[in-house]
């Protein structure tokens, strides 16, 4: 603060030099977070974060946003070829407002050929009380400028597993499925890193997995979609019954999928037995969202043999017979 701007303008210039120089092989640089009027610190303590060097960057100037243009260039002229850059903010596909004034900033960078990357933070408090078809819609006029969209920061608040499912069910796929979503970040992943008293975390304080990771991580690598949006409306298309398919491949060494689905919200286990009754093996042992699911056994440390692999889920019982060669 006791900077002049020409000052400031020396500092911010050495400090991008200095980044540029600590990581010659940066993919992606987030030059500018939250520039959109009026957003400042979620806890109120400044006015506006980017006053203290913002006018040493050009101020508003002719455009509005000279200081961000500013801040681009510098990124441009400074980092090595081939890194992109991006613009980040809050509070923007949940408002049609918003989203307009940030394609304001973003066609600004983007007819200067300064921009690579839309960042959106996902917070729960954007999302919470959005419809995914305001959600997409958004999204949909992003992508309009043919830039790649990144959704960072994504958290989803949970009093209760079950809320917290629910949310992730409805929310995860709109950003995943859009075509130009090149990534989605999650945010406050364990207990003490970010809404704590929202219940955002995934991973409980003892390591266990809440309902709504193993359903991410399912739905993540499964290659058939289950969820679907429509700008109209969503819906989610689950399995109409259960089932446990054969394990592939079968002979396998040392490694095999098992895949089933659950035709509702279920209590699941996943168990490995050898031919003489003795469970090796517990996959899985928690509640589970209606879906289809693809687990991978790794058999690394058993001897060749017939194994059995069971699933109970909600009175649902299924066993079925592999083959490990060695």
């Amino acid at each position: 603060n006791d900077l002049t701007p020409e000052e400031q303008l020396e500092e911010v210039t050495e400090w991008y030099e200095a980044v540029a120089e600590r990581y010659p092989e940066i993919d992606y640089l987030e030059v500018v977070n939250e520039a959109l009027p009026g957003h400042a610190p979620i806890d109120g303590s400044a006015s506006d974060q980017h006053a203290n060097y913002a006018e040493a960057l050009g101020g508003s100037g002719d455009t509005g946003y000279d200081w961000i243009i500013t801040a681009f260039q510098m990124a441009r002229d400074i980092f090595p070829e081939g890194t992109r850059l991006m613009l980040n903010d809050y509070n923007v596909i949940n408002s049609d407002a918003s989203t307009a004034r940030y394609l304001e900033i973003i066609n600004l960078l983007k007819d200067r050929g300064l921009i690579d990357i839309i960042g959106i933070q996902t917070h729960a408090f954007s999302t919470a009380n959005t419809s995914a078809a305001t959600i997409k819609r958004n999204l949909d006029a992003l992508a309009a400028t043919g830039l790649a969209i990144q959704a960072t920061e994504l958290d989803i608040d949970g009093s209760t597993d079950e809320i917290q499912l629910a949310e992730y069910q409805r929310i995860f796929p709109v950003f995943w499925e859009h075509p130009s979503m090149e990534g989605v970040t999650l945010w406050g992943w364990k207990p003490g890193l970010w809404r704590d008293d929202q219940g955002a975390y995934l991973v409980n304080s003892n390591g266990s997995h809440r309902p709504a990771l193993d359903w991410l991580r399912a739905y993540v690598d499964t290659a058939d979609v289950q969820y679907t949006v429509s700008i109209e409306d969503e819906y989610v298309e689950q399995p109409k019954s259960f089932v446990l398919n054969q394990n592939y491949p079968n002979p396998f060494n040392p490694t095999t999928q098992i895949s089933y689905q659950l035709a509702q919200n279920s209590f699941v286990t996943l168990k490995i037995y050898d031919i003489s009754g003795r469970m090796v093996s517990q996959l899985v042992n928690n509640v589970q969202a209606a879906g289809s699911y693809h687990l991978t056994f790794d058999a690394s440390n058993l001897s060749s043999g017939v194994y059995f692999y069971e699933v109970t889920a909600d009175g649902f019982r299924d066993v079925k017979k592999m083959l490990l060669v060695k």
